[in-house]
């Protein structure tokens, strides 16, 4: 079988050596330059071993019964796309990303309550869904710093406004969409997230079925059942929302249209003293029409209330603002006793990403990456080990050089690679060999004959793939020094997250407490032979790099 193997490498050699530098100059090939006709098999996966990639997590309640008090929401994710859009709106809200029982019995300061006792109106417009990056405050409320894809704020307010006027919406030129939100603000409740807060939240805080669900879902699996992100601040108290849909009959460019709905939706309400004491309305009575309604053949609003007590909340389907009037004063004055207040509104910062209450280096970035659309792998797959040339630099005539290492594909999809860290200083020449045939198939099966040892997934070769993890076309993150033998373990009981740690090159591999993942790796028998050793979480989030299985 070794001799075949060799003779195959040769093969694959001269049949690509004439092309293979042509190859490896585009940039876009450099970082992952696949040729799976080149791929040869050194060890298959151990046929014992069960493929099993992803478990069922364990359910969850469709909707969330226990938002009883408005300090619930604290720690929740929150979901953009499938929600409402209505931005505050404590339907989005969806489950538990922290514990928050657990983390105030320990941290009590980590919440901050205060009393406020205000109103606010705003009101917005938009000529087409594109132009809601300029008008909507929604970017506001994420936190500083990330990289928003405003996309699915796009999607899932297109999504609400076609739902709600099914019978009123057309595609004409005309149509313009606006947006009245009143509210009666008693507090803002804000959870700590200082950096030290975070990455303790991070270690010792997670909901269990949150940390289930991260270990035995994709990204994108993840996103849509959690959200985009997680409630760190918000305002508690009443609000009434309006979405309206027009048909603009005097102007026709953009800014002249909002101009148009902005008058109007000033125009159709009512709050005469602006507090829960005044009389609160939307709509004209008695077909009175505005002036300021004039340049609209169609003009329909539909309201939905946020707090206040039962029997007084309202939710509308549209009707003619022209025409008719609602009369919320009833709901409004209901709003004097506290505890029918709710959550209401985001304040400016209080959405923070998922990915930020992740440890794990490799399911960060690929949080953020499937947020920006970069990455969609949708289903957990088969992890393996691929044996190829990764670019360590030019040569003084710019040549390419490399290195020659296993690369562990995850489930996620991400490309953990075992570099070394002697790599950088060796000569040009020894570099240089590593693109002879004979060199690589003495390299890849010394590889192979010294990762068989742990892992029992299948290990292949591939003398004409060449990876740069300075690129991210495919998620590639490159680990110096990997040495399976001199590696620890300890189980976080507060998470059931276990760590392989290596205390002398400062990484550690994270996986939940489930055998069926370390069949999937092939690694049950070495992980049990690996001793256990306490370490603190601060040491590990502090001084190691983290990569989850």
């Amino acid at each position: 079988m070794r001799k075949f193997t060799i003779f195959s490498f040769i093969i694959l050699f001269a049949i690509t050596s004439c092309n293979n530098e042509d190859e490896i100059s585009n940039s876009a090939l450099l970082n992952n330059q696949d040729d799976s006709t080149s791929e040869i098999i050194l060890q298959e996966r151990d046929p014992n071993l069960p493929k099993v990639w992803s478990k069922k997590i364990a359910p969850r309640p469709s909707t969330r019964a226990s938002f009883t008090d408005a300090t619930d929401f604290l720690g929740n994710s929150y979901a953009i796309e499938n929600g409402t859009s209505i931005i505050g709106d404590f339907s989005n809200a969806r489950f538990p990303i922290v514990n928050m029982e657990k983390l105030l019995e320990r941290y009590p300061s980590y919440i901050i309550a205060k009393e406020l006792r205000t109103t606010s109106t705003e009101a917005m417009s938009y000529a087409s869904f594109e132009r809601l990056e300029t008008t909507s405050s929604f970017t506001k409320t994420v936190k500083s710093g990330f990289s928003l894809n405003i996309g699915p704020f796009k999607l899932g307010r297109k999504k609400t406004v076609t739902d709600i006027f099914k019978h009123n919406t057309s595609n004409s030129e005309q149509a313009v969409h606006g947006e009245l939100s009143v509210e009666v603000i008693n507090g803002m409740i804000s959870l700590q997230t200082a950096p030290s807060a975070l990455r303790r939240i991070s270690a010792d805080y997670l909901d269990e079925l949150f940390v289930d669900a991260l270990y035995n879902s994709s990204m994108v699996e993840l996103i849509q059942s959690y959200g985009e992100f997680v409630l760190t601040s918000y305002y508690t108290g009443g609000r009434a929302s309006a979405l309206y849909y027009g048909l603009d009959t005097q102007s026709t460019d953009f800014n002249s249209k909002e101009r148009d709905m902005d008058k109007s939706i000033n125009a159709t309400y009512s709050w005469n003293k602006d507090s829960v004491s005044g009389d609160f309305s939307v709509g004209t009575k008695d077909g009175n029409s505005s002036t300021e309604t004039k340049s609209f053949s169609e003009l329909h609003v539909s309201i939905k209330t946020l707090g206040g007590a039962y029997g007084y909340n309202v939710a509308t389907p549209p009707y003619d603002v022209k025409s008719t009037s609602i009369n919320l004063t009833s709901w409004l004055q209901s709003l004097n006793d506290s505890r029918t207040h709710t959550m209401i509104d985001i304040q400016d910062g209080g959405l923070y990403p998922i990915s930020d209450f992740i440890l794990e280096e490799n399911f960060k970035q690929r949080y953020n990456d499937t947020h920006m659309d970069f990455q969609h792998q949708e289903q957990l797959e088969e992890p393996y080990i691929e044996i190829m040339k990764v670019y360590v630099r030019k040569s003084s005539s710019g040549e390419k050089l490399y290195d020659i290492v296993p690369v562990l594909n995850t489930r996620q999809g991400d490309k953990l690679i075992f570099s070394n860290s002697s790599a950088a200083s060796q000569s040009d020449a020894e570099l240089k060999a590593n693109s002879v045939a004979t060199t690589f198939t003495e390299k890849s099966n010394a590889i192979k004959d010294e990762k068989s040892k742990y892992y029992k997934l299948a290990i292949k070769a591939n003398p004409n793939k060449v990876i740069n993890p300075i690129l991210q076309t495919t998620l590639s993150f490159s680990i110096n020094d990997v040495d399976e033998a001199g590696m620890y373990k300890f189980k976080n009981t507060n998470t059931n997250i276990w760590y392989i740690y290596n205390p002398t090159s400062l990484y550690c591999f994270a996986y939940y407490d489930d055998d069926y993942i370390l069949d999937a790796y092939g690694i049950l028998d070495w992980v049990n032979s690996i001793p256990v050793k306490s370490v603190s979480m601060t040491t590990l989030y502090q001084r190691y790099r983290i990569f989850g299985l």
